[in-house]
């Protein structure tokens, strides 16, 4: 029998009221998998569960940076029932009417006509098709899927991929392209569910962030759930990368960064068409008309 891995827990107990935006951004930041969160009359409560100590150790530093009459304790456990806990609250959900997002030992759910069943298998990597964020994106491809902005064929990026859902989403469509993120556990999280669905040929996976790809690389389609401050950050290069009519997705953000985000990417040449929103959370749909990078002959590049 293979032994039990070590998992280990930070406990934070938050006296004051916190700022539920920051702190909703700086979790969303550092632990994209998930929390517990529970509300006392002490306070708030958060537990935090992690396989390495290193990364749980710097989420303590930064959530003491940031809320400094908190307390924060890392204790180790034993990771026996991980997987069972995700099958307590992880069901098929069906998305824009589109994707039946399953979990792996739900593979075998019949979906129905005209639904696309999309496996995933839930580790440590942001993305099941239940958090808001995730979900709005899978509705904005949709709809650009049903109106036919998209098509087979088309190339696309997926930036922060995650769990991969989102490239796989793309793929299943018959679309190839692109998945990136500066997490190794989440690449190899996505390449596991890549393999689920069937796709290796179709969805590329690798360690990296946008300023790895080549300068002259578009895309047809870019999708980055991120977070508002990073997106903000990369605007120049996300346009620079949007193919000539391409479309961007962007999420991860809440309502009330709307506007700085729409200011940001309207300097940058882009033209947006479609805001959705789900509780807090909100996902922009962009076009860019740029013109395509010159091409040269070889006699007039020497």
């Amino acid at each position: 029998m293979t032994e039990p891995k070590a998992l280990y827990r930070l406990d934070l107990q938050i006296p004051d009221a916190p700022d539920e935006e920051r702190l909703a951004t700086l979790l969303a930041e550092h632990v994209p998998w998930g929390w517990e969160e529970c509300l006392t009359d002490a306070g708030t409560e958060l537990s935090i569960h992690c396989h390495s100590l290193e990364h749980l150790e710097r989420v303590r530093q930064r959530m003491l940076a940031e809320l400094p009459r908190a307390e924060a304790l890392i204790e180790q456990t034993v990771d026996q029932n991980w997987a069972l806990a995700w099958r307590t609250y992880f069901r098929p959900r069906l998305v824009a009417e589109t994707f039946l997002v399953l979990p792996a030992w739900e593979r075998t759910h019949q979906a129905a006509p005209g639904q696309i069943p999309l496996i995933i298998e839930p580790k440590m990597a942001f993305g099941t098709g239940h958090h808001q964020t995730t979900a709005l994106c899978l509705e904005a491809l949709a709809r650009l899927w049903d109106e036919q902005e998209l098509r087979p064929g088309s190339v696309f990026l997926d930036l922060g991929t995650g769990s991969g859902i989102l490239g796989i989403a793309c793929a299943l469509l018959g679309m190839t392209g692109l998945g990136l993120d500066l997490d190794p556990v989440a690449v190899e999280n996505a390449a596991e569910n890549s393999a689920l669905n069937g796709l290796n040929q179709r969805f590329g996976l690798a360690v990296g962030s946008v300023a790895s790809l080549r300068p002259d690389s578009r895309f047809d389609l870019v999708l980055a759930n991120i977070l508002a401050e990073p997106l903000i950050a990369m605007a120049p290069e996300l346009a620079a990368h949007t193919a000539t009519r391409g479309r961007l997705v962007l999420s991860g953000l809440l309502r009330e960064q709307e506007d700085s985000v729409a200011e940001t990417y309207q300097k940058h040449g882009g033209r947006l068409d479609l805001v959705l929103r789900q509780g807090e959370w909100a996902a922009m749909v962009w076009t860019f008309e740029q013109p395509e990078p010159e091409k040269h002959s070889q006699s007039e590049a020497r």
